[in-house]
């Protein structure tokens, strides 16, 4: 059942009197706001892919696209994507007032920044997210319709809207990125983070020390915790916080049973995995090595509509190539 949007004196966020809680109610006000279109029937094989670019260069303020009804998965599994593509829809994200057109949302934003200041989150002993799971021989990727969006992609793309989440070893702050996380098998995805991101710069001091570097990879969650994630924010400055700091209010977290890292505990489905790996290294075509990693040992959290990842990434090669030249994913995970 939608919510009622409040009166003009009563609008604190977007057309409400309070921030959205999780992506379900996101949708909800996004739909109420007329900025959703329902398509059954996709196939995630292409079709959902064509169907965005189609719908996102139809014109200049397109709808977000909600999935339903994807063949092969059971009825309740969705995907929606542009969620923050339009105007209207950024600022219901962002909590911004209700806008006449684009311009309205730039002058809002640059007003609120004059005065945001980052709220950091407030940790809570249990959630949602920890109601199903799946361990182990359990453990299924492909449980999601993971969509193929492009002919020349490497593969499936779970991580496109994600919230890849590192604590710092030196520093001890948490840092949320945006990164892409591509599928291989079931039991086996593989990360990519650019150079010079703060989520690589992570990674090489895990790595220096000669250890593994945790991640947990959050999707189906807040889509102001995308924007966030793909913000260019400054060294040491937490997402949680920054995101935060637009709610007007802290972000509920819980803290990952593997490596303690901060998730919502909103989403009623979630997922989480540590693989343990042994790996050995074969030269390239530059002559450099990489670490080429056999099964993994998993054990593992899994359930439906959104996921997270936690896992130990030993060494980081882009996701196309790791399909074309079939190198095993372990190695970015």
């Amino acid at each position: 059942m939608l919510e009622k949007t409040q009166s003009p004196q009563a609008q604190r966020f977007n057309a409400y009197d309070r921030p959205h809680d999780d992506l379900r109610e996101f949708i909800a006000r996004a739909e109420r706001a007329g900025e959703i279109v329902r398509i059954a029937g996709a196939d995630w094989k292409l079709e959902m892919g064509t169907l965005a670019e189609i719908v996102n260069h139809a014109r200049p303020e397109p709808p977000a696209i909600l999935f339903e009804e994807v063949p092969g998965y059971p009825k309740g599994m969705r995907l929606l994507s542009g969620a923050t593509n339009s105007s209207k829809r950024l600022a219901i994200a962002l909590g911004l007032p209700v806008p006449r057109n684009p311009l309205d949302v730039v002058r809002a934003y640059r007003d609120r920044m004059k005065t945001h200041r980052p709220i950091p989150p407030t940790t809570v002993a249990k959630g949602p997210v920890f109601e199903n799971t799946d361990r182990d021989g359990k453990v299924d990727v492909l449980k999601f319709p993971v969509p193929f969006l492009h002919e020349h992609d490497g593969g499936r793309y779970i991580g496109t809207d994600d919230l890849v989440i590192m604590r710092d070893p030196e520093a001890d702050w948490v840092n949320g990125g945006t990164y892409r996380v591509m599928v291989h098998d079931k039991t086996h995805v593989s990360l990519w983070i650019s150079p010079g991101k703060h989520g690589r710069h992570i990674r090489e001091k895990y790595f220096r020390a000669g250890k593994p570097c945790p991640v947990l990879i959050s999707c189906g969650h807040d889509p102001l915790l995308f924007l966030a994630g793909g913000n260019e924010l400054k060294f040491g400055l937490c997402e949680y916080d920054y995101a935060g700091g637009h709610r007007g209010e802290p972000y509920e977290i819980v803290l990952s049973e593997l490596h303690g890292l901060p998730m919502r505990p909103m989403p009623r489905s979630c997922s989480k995995a540590r693989w343990w790996r042994t790996s050995r290294r074969r030269k390239d075509r530059s002559g450099s090595s990489r670490v080429i990693t056999p099964r993994a040992r998993a054990s593992s959290r899994w359930s439906r509509s959104s996921a997270s990842i936690t896992a130990t990434i030993r060494s980081s090669v882009s996701p196309r190539r790791c399909a074309r030249r079939r190198i095993s994913p372990s190695a970015n995970a």
